[in-house]
């Protein structure tokens, strides 16, 4: 007979503790329902099974079932409805059966009589074992953390879950094992000496200044010890047991958190045996919040333990802020940026990898700008949002200049204001001002970027993503979002829904969308704005969009402006291709404007491919594709609203349907993640989206 259910306390607590092994004496009865049996295993070998009547007595304050806490004190105590599990496995299992099964060689012993403090406790029962078996194995626990097969029995705890409950826990997964020698006879008299195959780690931590609550806390060892917590032990018929592979730390989630200053507590299944008064534990706690992960850490040795055998400690903690960058800053192996404060301390970059590993929210957090960055930056997908900061003489964004590369990294909610003055080649965006390297999947969204410029250079950039992107410099993927730049003052600048100025860089696949707007109401003369770029001089424009509202409101100013570019006509050759420009264009006055470039043309020569613009204008509309356009080659190219007054070979006038018809012509470019596809509108015939 056997058992099918068992009251399970595994014991696992946060500081140091182990369960220590102790005698105890047990009575133990059981009837069998046949005093022999016969069974055959796989191998058709008979099997004779006998049938013993046991008397066990079990005493001593290791074993126990029930617990009282008192302060540090837990004092521990048999109950009247305890029971164990006695027996050996049935070597004719075919298959991994709960020890409480009819079948699984073990038998439910339950309790004869407690005495009066109720440490001692006996036992009776009737097992039925192989006539070979020389040892009888006895267990406590719940049946459903002990699997018994042919061979062996597995204390199993894969499935356990952490809480904060002490006792509860203990109740609920305390496990101990116990063996002894078989006598010939029939009816005899068993000593058992239990060991605890799990402990229990407490730990009181102390208050810790600014620190509302904790959310997770994790116990570990020092990698240079043998040392570790385990989801099984096997125990062979013969007593021998087999710890599976260790893992090197214990996690306790504490759901809601809980404030420092308070309680702590986990349970694991634990090697007892190796842990001594030298034993060191590594302690963190993590408190997390909009701004990051903030880490605090204690090291703890093992001294003596101040509770009954040995099995729970709680010393007071006096956590502190583990300011350690987590990694080693290589390809294989990044720091890891957690929180604000990471991020802001990113110095002496120079071929050092980073990588985010969460949002991180700048609400009320004062930011100074990186004045350069030459590492590399793995946003992992991740959101800086809320950032505010201000931006004086030089370049500026999050990152000044960017000499290293920066993705897969979302900017929401940032504010950024401009002012300073900016010198010829200098740039202000709210990713980087200048890019001198690779910039990738990156997004803008909901973000703002006022600038008041009233000195210095003339060529200088402006953009939402980047103010200047340099000679031979990529970037590609990136996305403006529902964001706003605005610029006054008396000094010029190329101002770009992505980049101010692009000195013959590549930027590919890359969109402004729509809801984002470039207002400029400066009264100087000479600016450049575009859509997508500000001033181009060369380089390649492959696959990118915008959909953008540009409205300018001084009439006397000279501006060259357009939905796409406002100024190509100095510079290197230039190639664009697959690229188109929708939204809206307000202007007054002098402007050289074009639907998708302002001026077009004039030194190293314009080839276009795969083009169209469907802009919407108020106050001319008569430059439908652009304004002045010597040396373009045009391919394919078209405009959908207006006019075009000066004629352009290869560009034309087209309708929304006819312009729908040539998909599989723009699909000429073959790309290989991007296509063209049937828009969702009239004002975008045509859409760049991933290839699904």
């Amino acid at each position: 007979m056997f058992i099918r259910q068992t009251k399970y306390i595994l014991l696992f607590t946060i500081c140091s503790i182990l369960f220590s092994s102790c005698n105890d004496e047990m009575e133990i009865v059981n009837t069998p329902e046949d005093t022999e049996q016969e069974t055959e295993n796989t191998d058709k070998t008979e099997i004779v099974y006998k049938t013993l009547v046991i008397t066990a007595s079990a005493n001593g304050t290791a074993t126990r079932t029930s617990y009282e806490e008192t302060g540090n004190t837990i004092k521990a105590f048999w109950s009247e409805d305890d029971f164990i599990y006695v027996g050996s496995p049935n070597t004719g299992l075919t298959e991994e059966v709960n020890i409480d099964a009819e079948n699984s060689g073990f038998t439910k012993f339950t309790i004869k009589s407690l005495s009066e403090d109720k440490k001692t406790a006996s036992f009776e029962g009737t097992v039925a074992v192989a006539q070979n078996v020389t040892k009888i194995l006895a267990f406590f626990g719940d049946a459903n953390y002990i699997k018994v097969n042919n061979e062996e029995v597995k204390l199993n705890f894969e499935t356990q879950s952490q809480s904060i409950n002490i006792l509860n826990d203990i109740e609920k997964y305390e496990l101990m094992t116990a063996s002894a020698e078989l006598s010939a006879d029939e009816t005899q008299n068993i000593s058992l000496a239990f060991n605890h195959e799990n402990a229990v780690f407490k730990l009181n931590v102390g208050a810790v200044s600014n620190v509302e609550k904790f959310n997770e806390l994790t116990i570990s060892f020092p990698d240079n010890q043998e040392l570790g917590f385990y989801s099984n032990v096997t125990i062979k018929a013969d007593g021998t047991k087999t710890f599976g592979s260790p893992v090197n730390s214990l996690k306790v989630i504490l759901g809601d958190g809980k404030g420092s200053g308070a309680e702590f507590s986990a349970y694991c299944l634990l090697r007892t045996t190796v842990i001594s008064a030298a034993s060191k534990f590594n302690i963190k706690a993590i408190e997390s919040k909009s701004s990051g992960d903030y880490i605090y850490s204690y090291n703890l040795k093992v001294s003596s333990p101040i509770i009954e055998n040995k099995f729970y400690y709680t010393p007071e903690l006096n956590l502190a802020i583990d300011n350690t960058l987590v990694g080693e800053g290589t390809e294989a192996s990044p720091y890891i940026i957690y929180n604000v404060e990471k991020l802001k301390g990113l110095n002496n970059t120079s071929g050092v990898y980073y990588q985010l590993s969460r949002d991180l929210d700048f609400t009320n957090i004062a930011f100074t700008p990186i004045t350069t960055f030459e590492g590399t930056l793995d946003g992992n997908g991740k959101t800086i949002s809320n950032l505010t900061f201000t931006v004086g003489d030089g370049n500026g964004g999050i990152f000044g200049t960017n000499n290293g590369t920066i993705k897969n990294l979302t900017v929401d909610g940032g504010t950024v204001t401009k002012t300073g003055n900016l010198d010829n080649n200098e740039g202000t965006g709210i990713l980087a001002g200048v890019n001198n390297n690779n910039i990738s999947n990156c997004i803008i969204k909901n973000s703002s970027l006022s600038a008041s410029l009233s000195s210095k250079g003339t060529d200088v950039g402006i953009g939402l993503l980047v103010g200047t992107n340099n000679s031979g410099k990529t970037i590609s993927e990136c996305t403006v979002d529902a964001s706003r730049l605005s610029v006054n003052g008396t000094n010029n600048a190329h101002i770009g829904g992505l980049v101010g100025y692009n000195l013959t860089g590549n930027i590919k696949f890359s969109f402004v969308k729509s809801a984002t707007n470039i207002t400029y109401t400066s009264t100087a003369s000479e600016a450049n704005i575009g859509g997508l770029i500000g001033r181009n001089k060369g380089g390649t424009i492959e696959g990118c969009s915008t959909n953008i509202n540009i409205t300018t409101n001084e009439p006397d100013v000279t501006l060259k402006i357009a939905g796409f570019i406002g100024d190509a006509y100095f510079g290197e050759e230039t190639t664009i291709k697959g690229c188109y420009t929708t939204g809206s264009l307000t202007f007054r006055g002098k402007q050289t404007y074009g639907g998708f470039a302002g001026s077009l043309g004039g030194g190293g020569k314009k080839i276009l491919t795969n083009c169209y613009t469907s802009l919407n204008f108020v106050g001319g509309t008569d430059r439908a594709f652009c304004s002045s356009s010597n040396a373009v080659e045009a391919t394919n190219c078209y405009f959908v609203k207006g006019t075009q007054s000066a004629a352009i070979t290869n560009v034309v006038s087209s309708t929304v349907d006819n312009l729908k018809n040539k998909l599989s012509t723009f699909n000429k470019l073959i790309w290989d993640n991007y296509e063209f596809a049937i828009g969702p509108s009239d004002d975008e015939p045509l859409i760049i989206q991933k290839k699904q």
